[in-house]
């Protein structure tokens, strides 16, 4: 494959419950919430100092929207967009500013008809991997029990 694909990025997923995806997300997995708006919530762990690697996305029915990799620049984005091309695959471009808090993202259906972006660029945030008072998760809860008896 074409690209500099350089790690997995991030998620987008439909629910049909926030409050409760948040609490399974936030409350029982650790995730820590960078943004929230009236229909969506980013998401990502302590250690990430990308904006999100998990966006949830409130809506009528439960899917999955895409799943997507982080490439290591623009120009990779460009021969990846070039190869599925060639493989008939019909890549489709998602401007800068079209998706929050991303660059630009080029769109394919893998050949399971699975939604996958590959993008450069995402905002930055501030990595919390010394808070921890932000640590929660089912791993914390475990050691928290444990200690207290």
């Amino acid at each position: 494959m074409n690209g500099a694909i350089i790690r997995t990025g991030r998620a987008v997923l439909h629910v049909t419950d926030l409050e409760k995806a948040r609490d399974f997300y936030v409350e029982g997995l650790g995730f820590i919430e960078t943004e929230s708006m009236e229909k969506e919530l980013y998401l990502r762990g302590l250690e990430e100092h990308n904006h999100h690697s998990l966006l949830l996305k409130k809506t009528d029915k439960a899917a999955i929207e895409a799943i997507s990799y982080k490439v290591y620049a623009e120009s990779d984005l460009e021969a990846l967009y070039d190869q599925f091309q060639q493989e008939g695959l019909d890549p489709i471009w998602i401007e800068k500013g079209e998706q929050h808090a991303m660059g630009r993202v080029l769109r394919v259906q893998d050949v399971s008809g699975l939604p996958i972006e590959y993008y450069a660029e995402m905002d930055a945030v501030e990595r919390m991997l010394q808070r921890y008072d932000l640590y929660k998760g089912a791993r914390y809860n475990e050691l928290t029990t444990l200690i207290a008896w």
